[in-house]
């Protein structure tokens, strides 16, 4: 898998747990996406 589709999945992780109303755990999810998409490295 490279960066992008793990990063894909993360959001939608954070989409998840958005909807358990969960108020830390997405944002950390979206941060992690966040920096795979930004990563030059697969």
């Amino acid at each position: 898998m490279n960066n992008l589709k793990i990063a894909k999945i993360f959001y939608m992780i954070a989409e998840y747990l958005e909807m358990e109303e969960d108020p830390f755990r997405p944002q950390a999810y979206k941060k992690a996406a966040f920096t795979l998409e930004n990563m030059e490295e697969d």
